[in-house]
């Protein structure tokens, strides 16, 4: 056999190797859902808030914003007690943000989904002072067009031990989504694993796995960090399938597949890439 066919053969399948790797980055992450980061801000623009009055627990309000527009809720809350604030999204990406009677801010969230238009934005806080307080949901895209939301205040509570943990672990991950969005992964990376801890204590799966995705996420890309990414991926991915959150499960098959890739796990990141189609 001569010499340039042994070279041929030796070539085909690592030529045959780069391919398909090279197929799965294309497919595996140009195709990605994509994902609202939060570190590159969309076009902003000045929101304009209307009054809507008073906010009453147990009594969802549903309204209707676009890009650039606010409504601004009175709510009433006693030194205390444990708060649960949610707004869900119906189709328009929007900030909920809580303000304490003298002016301070309590909460702005935002939080990193691949869903971007739907789904909650939460705000879990036990008020260290009580008053009117002043609940905003808006979007600052000015691009976004109209789309429903409604808010709802849960009824406030004298807090359990429980409560509390899950109100320090929600701290903790704000923090995380602050650091992040300034571009300080390692320190969100921390934030996240910390409130992490707090709620594998007892705050469900919900929460761990919102920990878990976002740990995986600001670690994939660091090398010193990929290893706890994987790790992060293949824990939270059954919790993602179990609970029906099927856009975060398979961006999160997806990344998983990419960062297997990394490692030389070929066959096992085409799985992965099979399983999100």
């Amino acid at each position: 056999m001569s010499p340039s066919r042994n070279l041929r053969i030796l070539l085909g399948p690592v030529c045959l190797l780069g391919i398909v790797a090279l197929a799965f980055w294309h497919y595996g992450t140009s195709q990605l859902p994509q994902v609202r980061t939060k570190e590159v801000e969309p076009v902003s623009t000045e929101v304009h808030f209307r009054d809507q009055g008073r906010l009453e627990p147990e009594h969802p309000i549903e309204a209707e914003l676009k890009g650039g527009e606010g409504d601004r809720y009175e709510v009433d809350l006693q030194a205390g007690q444990y708060v649960h604030l949610v707004a869900n999204q119906r189709g328009i990406d929007v900030t909920l943000r809580l303000w304490a009677p003298d002016g301070t801010k309590v909460f702005e969230v935002d939080t990193l989904s691949p869903t971007g238009t739907v789904g909650p934005e939460h705000v879990f806080v036990i008020p260290e002072t009580s008053g009117v307080f002043h609940a905003e949901v808006f979007s600052t895209d000015a691009s976004a067009p109209a789309g429903p939301y409604e808010i709802k205040l849960e009824e406030p509570r004298i807090p359990e031990e429980s409560d509390r943990a899950h109100v320090l672990a929600f701290k903790l991950l704000m923090e995380g989504e602050d650091l992040r969005r300034k571009g300080d992964t390692a320190g969100a990376s921390e934030k996240y694993e910390a409130a992490l801890t707090l709620w594998r204590k007892g705050s469900g799966s919900e929460w761990i796995a919102r920990s878990l995705y976002l740990i995986g996420w600001v670690d994939k890309d660091d090398p010193r960090r990929m290893a706890k990414a994987l790790d992060a991926y293949r824990e939270v991915i059954p919790l993602l399938h179990a609970s029906g959150q099927r856009d975060e499960e398979g961006m999160a098959l997806s990344l998983r597949g990419y960062l297997e890739l990394r490692n030389g796990a070929v066959d096992d990141a085409i799985e992965d890439r099979k399983s999100t189609r």
